[in-house]
């Protein structure tokens, strides 16, 4: 029986994910303990604790041990973010259960940014001390099915001989879609995913600098829009079409180190972008139907981006108040739910959310998604 075990398990998004795969959860380790019921009311055993003071020796051994080391100071979102001694300390913890434990598997989900760190620098090399195999690459989940354009870094550790390996795309955008023989599907749209939930979606209001940023398109008919209450930055619509954006951490962040990885300038010209395209730079075809239309507002200041039906969403903040995700369909304004955020992430609605819908989009955006573990756990197969 091949088993599973997480440090920093949060939501268990990977718990979710390596289950689907065929695994079987043992433990997990997250130090919030509200965080941390949530996920035992999800049939995923936790143990509240912060990992620097775990017992590794403790605990029964897994065949696969997961770890997403805590790492804000990595994310893009954190403007000039040097690493902490809290970065280091989280990694020899890391490096400390590799040892005691000697999981047959071992993965690593993070931030792109996380890979010029020295944390991840001492975790890959008590890997090699410890005669692990290693492969790694940053991979976007909406290539595999997850209705978001989130992007993050997976390293495969394996020390039984055979060689890691990453998942080959399922999804593609759908100008990359090659011949009669292709095999990949055409990216999963924030829409798409959410389009049963929408009619009974709270009603809400935009504000009046929100108002004044759509163009006649987005009034007109129904567009997704994502970014944060500034009315002196780019608004870039996406259309129902598109994939969301990535779910992060922290919504509060500069303009100019935008999570989502499109480009936002000082001119006061709204930018709408191509269904195709996760994180935009080109105009979009006033021609094409438009389905929904999603605000999500916080932060400091900042854009918005505008996607088509058939994209991911962009990556999600945990902080991100579902009272300011909004969204026009059909003339009406309505507010995003938690479990909306779920969907976006590719979490099974049998997952049971917190009544907090706080604590719920803070687990929610720090997780990693199900779908996306799931593949990259049936790869090592």
């Amino acid at each position: 029986m091949k088993t599973t075990a997480t440090l920093f398990s949060g939501f268990e998004g990977v718990g979710i994910g390596a289950t689907a795969a065929g695994y079987t959860h043992l433990w997990g380790v997250e130090y919030d303990a509200d965080i941390a019921a949530v996920a035992e009311r999800n049939g995923f055993p936790t143990i509240v604790s912060d990992v620097c003071n775990v017992d590794y020796s403790t605990l029964e051994r897994p065949y696969h041990l997961h770890a997403s080391p805590v790492c804000k100071n990595a994310s893009v979102a954190k403007v000039d973010g040097e690493e902490s001694p809290v970065d280091i300390e989280t990694a020899n913890a890391v490096c400390r259960a590799i040892v005691t434990l000697r999981p047959t598997l071992f993965t690593l989900e993070n931030v792109r940014g996380y890979i010029h760190f020295q944390a991840f620098r001492n975790i890959v090399a008590m890997l090699r001390q410890c005669g692990y195999q290693m492969t790694q690459d940053v991979l976007n989940a909406a290539n595999y099915g997850v209705p978001q354009t989130r992007e993050r870094l997976i390293l495969v550790a394996r020390n039984d001989g055979i060689k890691p390996r990453m998942p080959e795309h399922t999804h593609a955008r759908a100008d990359l879609l090659g011949t009669m023989f292709e095999t990949r599907l055409p990216w999963v749209g924030w829409y798409e995913s959410i389009a049963d939930l929408i009619d009974g979606l709270p009603d809400a209001e935009f504000a009046n600098w929100q108002k004044k940023r759509l163009p006649s398109l987005a009034i007109a008919g129904t567009t997704l829009v994502t970014g944060m209450a500034n009315t002196s930055r780019d608004a870039t619509l996406l259309e129902a079409d598109q994939p969301s954006a990535t779910v992060i951490t922290n919504w509060c962040h500069r303009p100019s180190h935008m999570p989502f990885g499109f480009l936002v300038n000082e001119s006061s010209t709204m930018e709408v972008h191509q269904s195709f395209e996760p994180v935009a730079t080109q105009v979009a075809s006033p021609s094409r139907g438009l389905k929904a239309f999603v605000l999500a507002e916080g932060g400091f200041d900042g854009g918005l981006v505008k996607r088509e039906s058939d994209s991911p969403i962009f990556t999600m903040t945990s902080n991100q108040n579902q009272q300011h995700i909004k969204a026009a369909v059909s003339g009406r304004v309505v507010k995003m739910t938690p479990r909306c955020l779920a969907r976006f992430q590719s979490f099974p609605d049998s997952y049971a959310l917190p009544e907090s819908a706080r604590l719920a989009t803070t687990g929610i955006g720090n997780a990693v998604p199900p779908l996306l573990m799931q593949l990259v756990m049936e790869a090592q197969s």
